[in-house]
C-alpha cells in the first residue's frame, strides 16, 4: 500500500522533471554544452550532436512550448474550425452564384435568341413584300 504510493509519487517526479527538462533545454540552450564541449574537445561525435540539437531547437520549442499546450492546441483547432467554415461557406456561395449566372445567361440567350429570331422574320416578312410588290410594279407596267 504504502510503498506503492511512494513509487507512483516518484514515477510522477520523474515524469514532470523529465517534462521539465524537455520544456527546459531547448530555451536555456543546453545544446550549447556540446558546443562548448566539441570547441575544446576535437570529439566529431559532440559536433553532430550540437548541429542536431541546435537545428531541432525551434521545432522542439514549437513541440514542448506550443503544440503540447492545451490552450494552444484549442486555439488552433477553433482557428481551424473557422477557417474550414469560412471555405465551405465560400464554396457554396460559388455554387449559388454559378446556378444564378447560368440562369440568367440562359434567359439573356434566349432573349438574343428571341430577339434576333423577330428580327431575321421582319426582314424577311419585308423582303418578301417587296418582291411582290416589284413583281406587281413590273406586271402592271408590262400590260400597259
Amino acid at each position: 500500500g504504502l510503498q506503492s504510493v511512494s513509487r507512483r509519487n516518484t514515477i510522477k517526479k520523474l515524469n514532470t522533471f523529465f517534462w521539465a527538462v524537455c520544456v527546459l533545454s531547448p530555451i536555456l540552450g543546453t545544446s550549447y554544452v556540446f558546443g562548448i564541449t566539441s570547441f575544446f574537445k576535437d570529439v566529431p561525435a559532440a559536433h553532430f550532436v550540437f548541429i542536431g540539437l541546435n537545428g531541432g531547437q525551434g521545432l522542439l520549442i514549437l513541440i514542448f512550448d506550443c503544440l503540447c499546450q492545451k490552450d494552444v492546441r484549442s486555439g488552433l483547432y477553433e482557428l481551424y474550425k473557422r477557417v474550414k467554415s469560412r471555405q465551405l461557406h465560400s464554396a457554396r456561395t460559388r455554387q449559388l452564384h454559378s446556378a444564378r449566372t447560368r440562369q440568367l445567361h440562359s434567359a439573356r440567350t434566349r432573349q438574343l435568341h428571341n430577339a434576333r429570331t423577330r428580327q431575321l422574320h421582319s426582314a424577311k416578312t419585308q423582303a418578301v413584300k417587296k418582291e411582290k410588290s416589284t413583281a406587281r410594279k413590273v406586271k402592271e407596267e408590262t400590260h400597259l
